[in-house]
């Protein structure tokens, strides 16, 4: 999700990010329940969310395409275009 359309709701104040190497991604996790959260990727600007930190009825509202993660860089450009995402 591009970053102008992400508003979190609420939770902020229970929030703990971890970054590694270049400290360029972000993995943002509940420092209650461990759940990570969001994500902020170094290949592409915006958030990535947990489907499980959405409301009920979310995951209905998305079309849900099988992504072959080992050779991620090669198939990154699959995700598609962002900007037509809305939540």
């Amino acid at each position: 999700m591009p970053p102008e359309r992400f508003t979190s709701m609420s939770g902020e104040n229970v929030l703990t990010t971890y970054t590694f190497n270049t400290g360029t991604a972000k993995y943002i996790f509940c420092r209650i329940c461990g759940i990570h959260s969001l994500y902020r990727p170094r290949t592409h600007p915006g958030f990535d969310v947990n489907f499980r930190c959405l409301e009920s009825d979310a995951v209905s509202q998305f079309q849900i395409l099988p992504f072959e993660g080992v050779n991620w860089e090669h198939n990154v450009h699959l995700l598609g275009d962002e900007s037509n995402l809305s939540i």
